[in-house]
């Protein structure tokens, strides 16, 4: 090797020795002290990608889990409902048989009455209190589809989301004059009524008509006419269920989600139909027994299929559970630091490049080899 003085090629690779040492023991170092193996998409893009693609993953089914507990916490409310009403119908059936019975005095059957009078009003007080973030559990919202008469005469749908379920009747008639507007009444379950003026829509368009008495309102057409002159048209309206889809799953999947309908307890406008019969008398108290065991097997339906939902969503969030878990794992195994291997790493990157100090503090020397050879001469 030749002995010269502008260029002094083993500093240069001394130092370029030292610079990869140097990086090598940063690198560990950031290792150690952060807990990950890959801190950036330079320490192994592919590995840092489909590390990333898992992190994306598990915290997807991070929040399936929350789902499916949030199902799970909205079906324990509806089943506490439930068994608060079938403790509320157990009490009723007491009362009942003891009235139906010649052993309990007529003068009290008044005041058993007013009990009966005030759990029922308890009960339709629990199933419309019985919500889950503002939708009632237990008495679903009323529903009515349009017959092909309303259709017909101008309306195209009618809706009663808001109201009570029972008998509706709707009547619309000539306004008078040349047949530009028709008025509209509607009379509700019990008996009450709302007349409402409704300006006939141009051809192709629509407006709303609202019943605010009722909560109920409907979307009218240009063809609206008078309904056979004013005949009142009978609508039922039954309450629907109330449905919550849950995603329960990271991907877009209809196995990944969970639809959960809880069947209303409110026909014809009263919560479990229970009647005004009760037990004012023994004959009554008699009937009011078998109303009571009716809508007891109602209400055991609908705990069952708040059961069986349960057990669906509890197997659903294991399942993800354990697939979180085992996502985790995979995800640690490519980005988690393994400290044994880091800390090898770091000492031995630590002591080359000590080392490396000390070798380019000797090839600094190095040219001062030539003033003793200048010296010599």
């Amino acid at each position: 090797m030749s002995l010269t003085l502008n260029t002094n090629v083993s500093a240069l690779q001394t130092q370029q020795y030292l610079n990869i040492n140097t990086t090598n023991t940063s690198t560990a170092l950031q290792q150690l002290s952060s807990g990950n193996r890959l801190n950036s998409a330079a320490d192994d893009p592919a590995d840092y990608a489909i590390a990333y693609k898992l992190g994306v993953k598990s915290a997807s089914l991070t929040t399936s889990i929350n789902n499916g507990n949030q199902a799970l916490s909205m079906l324990q409310v509806a089943q506490g409902g439930i068994q608060q009403i079938g403790n509320i119908l157990t009490q009723l059936k007491q009362i009942a048989t003891e009235a139906a019975s010649s052993n309990t005095d007529s003068s009290d059957l008044p005041a058993l009455q007013t009990q009966v009078n005030q759990l029922e009003t308890e009960i339709n007080n629990i199933a419309s209190a019985t919500q889950y973030g503002g939708t009632p559990l237990l008495a679903g919202a009323a529903t009515y589809t349009a017959t092909a008469a309303e259709t017909a005469a101008g309306i195209d749908s009618m809706n009663f989301g808001s109201a009570a379920g029972g008998f509706y009747t709707l009547t619309v008639a000539d306004a008078g004059g040349a047949l530009t507007a028709v008025t509209a009444t509607l009379v509700g379950p019990a008996g009450t009524a709302q007349t409402v003026t409704v300006a006939i829509p141009a051809q192709g368009s629509q407006s709303t008509v609202n019943f605010s008495q009722f909560g109920v309102s409907m979307q009218v057409n240009g063809g609206l006419t008078a309904l056979s002159g004013g005949t009142a048209t009978g609508m039922t309206v039954t309450a629907g269920s109330s449905s919550f889809q849950f995603q329960v799953g990271s991907e877009n999947q209809s196995y990944n989600q969970i639809s959960v309908g809880i069947v209303s307890l409110s026909t014809a406008g009263s919560i479990l139909n229970l009647g005004a019969g009760g037990v004012s008398t023994q004959a009554n108290a008699q009937a009011f027994m078998a109303t009571i065991d009716t809508a007891t097997s109602s209400i055991n339906t609908v705990a069952g299929s708040i059961g069986a939902s349960q057990n669906e969503i509890t197997y659903q969030v294991s399942n993800l559970q354990s697939m979180n878990t085992n996502t985790q794992s995979a995800e640690a195994t490519i980005k988690d630091t393994d400290y044994a291997s880091a800390m090898s790493n770091f000492t031995q990157a630590q002591v080359a490049s000590q080392a490396g100090v000390a070798m380019l503090s000797q090839a600094n020397q190095l040219p001062q080899e030539i003033l003793t050879l200048i010296k010599g001469g």
